[in-house]
């Protein structure tokens, strides 16, 4: 059985680690290109919080924390990255859901100020769940385009991680008889269904053990 990840995957990863220790082969690259935007200013803030490990990359690629604010990220894998490249001990940590998060969130930042590196296309879905909780700040630190012309993924299980990467995808190619799509969470759920894809297994967590747990469920 073979599953594609719309990832680049190191030899470390443990999406890669357990599936192939599951007999499974597995193919792992994005669909997107990325490119840094540069930065000319980095607004104060109460609490700096980042989605991914590609907002945490970009930002402290460029820049540093005004001040001492303090750092919170969406799950556990992004706080690892947001941890390692910023030296500083991390003071909130969801679970990669983000409904759950933005609770969780809420109860710590009402009413201060937090700061969003991120996508200049992020869909902003912490920051909308927590509209009137806290003041937000978006800050656009790198963009996302679409590969021109993907290949076709002749896979077993399709997994996406995002919804734009799921868009680059089935832009150009219909899905295969017998594929099955596994998103990572709902918004990239959503953009599949929209595309006509009605059956589709959303991940429980955004980690990728919860991407683990999704594919040996079929």
């Amino acid at each position: 059985m073979t599953v594609f990840i719309s990832r680049n995957l190191s030899e470390a990863s443990s999406f890669r680690q357990q599936l192939e220790a599951a007999g499974w082969q597995v193919i792992g690259f994005s669909l997107l290109d990325f490119q840094a935007l540069p930065l000319e200013l980095v607004p104060a803030s109460d609490w700096i919080f980042f989605s991914s490990k590609k907002a945490v990359h970009y930002f402290f690629e460029q820049s540093a924390p005004v001040g001492l604010p303090r750092l919170a990220a969406i799950g556990p894998g992004t706080a690892a990255a947001l941890a390692a490249a910023s030296g500083r001990a991390i003071e909130f940590s969801g679970n990669g859901d983000p409904g759950t998060t933005a609770t969780l969130f809420a109860a710590q930042a009402d009413g201060q100020t937090v700061l969003f590196p991120g996508a200049q296309n992020s869909r902003r879905s912490i920051q909308r769940l927590l509209e009137g909780r806290i003041h937000v700040l978006d800050l656009p630190v790198y963009k996302s385009t679409p590969l021109t012309n993907p290949p076709q993924i002749d896979a077993d299980v399709l997994v996406w991680t995002s919804p734009l990467n799921a868009l680059s995808y089935f832009s150009h190619h219909d899905l295969l008889p017998g594929q099955r799509l596994i998103a990572i969470g709902e918004p990239t759920a959503e953009q599949l269904r929209g595309m006509g894809y009605a059956q589709v297994i959303c991940a429980e967590m955004t980690s990728e053990d919860s991407l683990v747990a999704a594919v040996l469920s079929l």
